[in-house]
């Protein structure tokens, strides 16, 4: 087993040690190591929790391919903002599955599953499905009162999760985990940006971000939502 001098006290160690028995002395970059891959762990464990998020993304996936090689299937999912016709009722939610590319679609399921990682572990498949059904419903009745051209995407799906991020963080901070609070700063980071940029429709997505937010705040008073 090969020996080094501790920088700190000059006592040999193992150069596999985490720290020096002599003085205690951590290498700050093994320090870090160990603590990135403590977290990558807690991030895989959560992952492996996540049914409901990954089939959504796969669902996604699937039809923004098909969408992609038929224009006229888009059409037919897409929400009509300004012109919206009950015939086309089912529109107010298959306009989340479509996307406008794979780089769109991308981009959204990297948000949806970073909120994922948070809200499916503790509210369970079913309940997180309640609460991107909120966010999709509330957002595409918004569109279809106040919207003017056809939409898709999932946003709205995207926001209500945020939304209930966000709840979790307010009701009761201190029960979130390192990674937790991590992962939410980044979202409200991200929804600062999307509502500072003039080419978003930001407006109609807040309901989506309101409904995810609403329903998981009363899932949290009504002790539905576990704390850790």
């Amino acid at each position: 087993m090969p020996l080094i001098k501790c920088p700190e006290c000059g006592a040999q160690i193992s150069d596999k040690a985490y720290y020096c028995p002599q003085c205690g002395y951590q290498n700050f970059l093994e320090k870090c190591n160990r603590r990135l891959q403590k977290m990558w762990s807690a991030i895989v464990v959560r992952a492996k929790q996540m049914h409901f998020i990954w089939l959504y993304a796969a669902m996604c996936l699937v039809t923004t391919l098909i969408c992609m090689s038929n224009q006229k299937i888009m059409s037919n999912l897409a929400i009509d903002g300004g012109h919206f016709e009950l015939a086309k009722i089912h529109t107010l939610v298959t306009y989340s599955l479509a996307h406008g590319g794979i780089t769109n679609w991308f981009f959204n399921m990297l948000v949806l599953v970073l909120a994922g990682l948070i809200l499916e572990p503790r509210l369970g498949s079913l309940k997180t499905m309640f609460v991107l059904l909120a966010g999709i419903l509330a957002t595409s009745i918004s569109y279809a009162l106040f919207g003017s051209v056809p939409m898709i995407s999932s946003t709205g799906a995207v926001y209500a999760l945020i939304g209930g991020v966000n709840a979790i963080w307010i009701t009761n901070t201190a029960s979130l985990s390192l990674i937790e609070k991590l992962i939410t700063i980044l979202l409200t980071i991200h929804i600062f940006i999307n509502i500072l940029s003039p080419l978003n429709l930001t407006w109609t997505f807040v309901f989506g971000f309101l409904a995810g937010y609403v329903l998981v705040f009363i899932m949290k008073r009504t002790g539905q939502l576990k704390l850790n």
